[in-house]
């Protein structure tokens, strides 16, 4: 179990011919709700193809379980990394967040270039996955598309929010 949310979970597995690990997606009720929403982060998903936003593979269903499966899977989130790094306080952090940012902001720019435009509506540290690895700083993949948009929102449909990453207006 790598996290789990208000309507689904996520799990790590392993393709059993490749050894790939990938990140599933699996709904934790199969209420009408829930599938839309799992349809549009489908639908969004598959048209992004970026080094720093999570890519869909697939979508499948099992019984009364529908799932979908993502790459990479990371070692933790950016809130969990921050944390960390407060405490350890390693010599070059302030370089180190900086080139991270960096590499977010080139994924929202990626998004906000897209046609319709695609909206994430979540951003906050807890969906910004850290890979970890021997490269220079932590990779940063941009997650969790489970409210964004691609589409002008009619003003009464409501998306859940998290309210203190959403601006005030």
């Amino acid at each position: 179990l790598l996290g789990s949310g208000g309507f689904s979970t996520v799990d790590e597995v392993v393709h059993q011919q490749t050894g790939l690990h990938v990140g599933r997606k699996t709904l934790k009720n199969r209420n009408q709700t829930a599938i839309e929403e799992l349809k549009e982060e489908v639908s969004v998903l598959q048209k992004l193809r970026h080094p720093h936003v999570i890519r869909f593979l697939g979508a499948y269903s099992r019984g009364d379980k529908m799932s979908i499966l993502l790459s990479p899977v990371a070692e933790t989130t950016l809130a969990v990394w921050l944390e960390r790094s407060a405490s350890q306080k390693p010599a070059n952090l302030s370089e180190t967040i900086v080139k991270m940012f960096g590499c977010l902001a080139s994924s929202v720019r990626y998004l906000h270039e897209q046609r319709p435009v695609v909206k994430h509506m979540d951003i906050k540290p807890q969906n910004i996955l850290i890979v970890e690895g021997d490269q220079e700083f932590p990779h940063v993949v941009l997650s969790d598309f489970g409210v964004s948009s691609a589409e002008e929102l009619s003003d009464d449909r409501y998306k859940p929010l998290t309210r203190q990453y959403i601006a005030p207006e």
